[in-house]
């Protein structure tokens, strides 16, 4: 199974490492083995997951302990094994009671969530390399016969030098620069 050491980390990153580090078989084995661990436990294995609540929270042993392991277990039995137990060791390592099933359902949302993001990183992984994108987005290529072209100062050098009104010209001022010109000539 691919671990992401992190399960907190963007998964783009994460999506990256794996694509540079697993073949495309370990990344489909990956992914089959996360939708395994997303699959829901059911009454049975909800109530073996939920054991260690009676040993870590001896208060309460006995039947109630057992109807309690069994209420519990079937209030959870929608919710992956995987994230069960992670939501047990967290109730374990922060709680002073035994857990209320929404703390149990809280800290098996958490779970679920880092679940899904591997999930995404290996899906973003199994997807083919973007196209890289053009530089000259938007413009149109220029052929190389119509770049070995004389420019247009080329051209107008060879008239005279000879070069079109300026946007901000007034008509005196292009007369003038006319005039001028042809008195070169």
């Amino acid at each position: 199974m691919i671990a992401i050491t992190d399960p907190e980390r963007d998964y783009r990153e994460a999506a990256r490492e794996l694509v540079a580090t697993f073949t495309d078989g370990e990344l489909r084995q990956a992914l089959r083995d996360v939708e395994r661990e997303l699959a829901p436990a059911g009454p049975a294995e909800a109530a073996r997951t939920l054991r260690p609540l009676i040993v870590a929270f001896p208060v309460g042993a006995g039947e109630d302990a057992a109807a309690r392991v069994a209420l519990y277990s079937q209030a959870l039995q929608d919710e992956p094994a995987a994230c069960i137990a992670e939501a047990v060791e967290g109730s374990i390592r922060t709680l002073r009671f035994f857990p209320r099933v929404a703390e149990l359902l809280e800290g098996c949302e958490r779970a679920k969530l880092k679940l899904h993001r591997r999930k995404a990183a290996i899906l973003k992984a199994m997807q083919p390399e973007p196209e890289p994108k053009r530089e000259s987005v938007g413009r149109i290529p220029v052929p190389p016969e119509v770049l070995s072209a004389p420019s247009w100062a080329e051209k107008s050098s060879r008239l005279g030098g000879y070069t079109p009104p300026r946007p901000t010209e007034t008509r005196q001022e292009m007369a003038e620069r006319l005039r001028r010109h042809a008195e070169a000539m």
